[in-house]
């Protein structure tokens, strides 16, 4: 992790997103997403990783949280919103 491009990035703008997108069902069709967007912090060597070989991590600190199609009881696709959070 700590030799990858995505730890470089992080650690020059402090910034990071993390998004999951899915799809629930195909017959009805339902698709469903999360995504994070937060400040971020590389830590390349944080304690309490032990057992691991690259012990590097990127720690998000969420500052927005938008998704869709996680509601319950799902609705039809045309009905499907999306949610907006922000975080302080």
């Amino acid at each position: 992790m700590a030799t990858s491009q995505k730890f470089r990035i992080v650690r020059r703008n402090g910034r990071a997103a993390l998004v999951v997108d899915d799809i629930a069902s195909a017959s009805p069709w339902r698709v469903r997403f999360l995504e994070i967007r937060s400040t971020a912090e590389t830590l390349p060597d944080p304690d309490g990783s032990a057992g691991l070989t690259d012990k590097a991590l990127i720690r998000l600190h969420p500052t927005r949280i938008l998704s869709s199609g996680l509601e319950e009881p799902p609705q039809d696709p045309h009905l499907t919103r999306l949610t907006a959070r922000d975080l302080a």
